[in-house]
């Protein structure tokens, strides 16, 4: 944990007995972390640490940043919905800029000139 999680942590403590908890807790050793342990294309291993809480002294899922350890995807109904919304409305955009290109390119067959 770096110092300023770790300071933001002791402010929030109730008690001047928990904000010296907080600092005295021990965290796991980096050496002793696990690791990834995704397979990658070339059939080995992953080595790197998978994504660490530091909060909770203990791995996020397993992973490292590179094989889905940060994003575990929306998990409220709200974030799904959001989520959704966002992949249909950059579809919408998808499908006007071919409908764009695909004009321009019909009107480039009659001769017109096409800006972009």
């Amino acid at each position: 944990m770096n110092y300023w999680a770790l300071y933001r942590q002791c402010l929030r403590a109730e008690s001047d007995e928990e904000a010296r908890r907080i600092r005295e807790r021990k965290r796991t050793p980096k050496e002793e972390r696990p690791k990834c342990g995704a397979r990658c294309r070339d059939g080995h291993a992953c080595r790197a640490p998978a994504v660490w809480d530091f909060e909770h002294d203990r791995p996020r899922n397993g992973r490292c940043r590179v094989h889905g350890g940060l994003s575990t995807g929306p998990r409220t109904e709200e974030g799904k919905q959001r989520s959704r919304e966002g992949a249909r409305r950059g579809g919408l955009v998808a499908a006007e800029r071919r409908r764009a290109m695909l004009q321009g390119k019909e009107h480039a067959e009659d001769g017109a000139t096409v800006s972009r």
